[in-house]
């Protein structure tokens, strides 16, 4: 069966949207990704958490944006949580906070312990 050739035929916009929520994310949220009881699931999750957070980075041209990712058990539910959290990387120089250049010496001590108790457990 021979095709027919169109001529001048738009090429629609690609629809595919982030399954995590990484674009809304500004510093300090999180979220919780459940997985299997069992360990190689939580790998896989965490993996594929972690390669998503950074595509998203890559393809949104923002090397500031920096997430960490933890295998948690919350109320019983083994997972993955994910963190937006501050570029602690120029210590006593620039640091980031939701895309906007601020001095890493004016972020207040008690956003940066929250965020460290947070990623402690």
């Amino acid at each position: 069966m021979p095709y027919k050739i169109d001529k001048a035929v738009p090429i629609p916009p690609r629809q595919r949207k982030s399954k995590y929520p990484f674009a809304s994310m500004v510093v300090g949220d999180s979220f919780f990704v459940p997985t299997g009881p069992f360990t190689k699931s939580q790998d896989a999750a965490w993996a594929r958490v972690k390669s998503s957070a950074a595509i998203f980075r890559k393809k949104a041209n923002q090397p500031d944006i920096h997430f960490e990712v933890r295998m948690v058990t919350e109320s019983g539910k083994h997972g993955v949580r994910i963190w937006r959290v501050l570029n602690r990387a120029y210590k006593g120089r620039a640091a980031t906070l939701d895309g906007r250049g601020v001095d890493a010496g004016k972020v207040p001590a008690s956003a940066l312990d929250v965020l460290d108790r947070a990623l402690a457990k």
